[in-house]
């Protein structure tokens, strides 16, 4: 019985591995390393731009805080509390602040492509909202483009 045990535990443990490294693999490479929404990067330290942002306190997560800035309602940021850095960049209502490719609120679907390659993962999301995740494996930092339509409506730029 116990030897039966073992090997659907070792069965599950190899198919979860598995399933993880195909995923890992499928999923395209993109070179994210100098991102930015605005004049914030993730894992930028806080103090460097901590005067621009005020803190929401309608938002609370445990080890983080978020801000969002004074000029602009709709860019928000989370800070990693131990580390005092950005770990997370969101932009949705604000066309005034451009990725360092020039993206924005409003930008087409092949704007984005054009700017960030066709190496991303598509999902559909609720509400006929799309989403492309661009990943830079190699920096741990992550993208995503949410489409209403055809215009982008929501950015993210996050550490994975």
């Amino acid at each position: 019985m116990k030897k039966y045990i073992v090997i659907v535990i070792s069965l599950i443990l190899c198919f979860a591995l598995g399933l993880w490294l195909y995923t890992y693999c499928t999923t395209p490479d993109n070179d994210l390393s100098q991102e930015s929404l605005g004049d914030v990067s993730v894992n930028q330290p806080f103090k460097e731009i901590g005067n621009d942002f005020e803190i929401d306190p309608k938002i609370q997560l445990e080890g983080k805080s978020f801000y969002h800035a004074k000029d602009s309602k709709g860019l928000v940021i989370r800070k990693d509390n131990k580390h005092d850095r950005i770990t997370a960049i969101v932009l949705f209502k604000d066309n005034h602040v451009y990725t360092s490719r020039d993206i924005t609120i409003g930008s087409a679907k092949q704007e984005v492509i054009d700017a960030y390659g066709d190496t991303y993962k598509k999902s559909i999301l609720p509400k006929q909202q799309t989403q492309f995740h661009y990943k830079d494996k190699e920096d741990h930092v992550g993208m995503k483009f949410i489409f209403k339509g055809d215009k982008v409506t929501r950015i993210e730029l996050f550490e994975e």
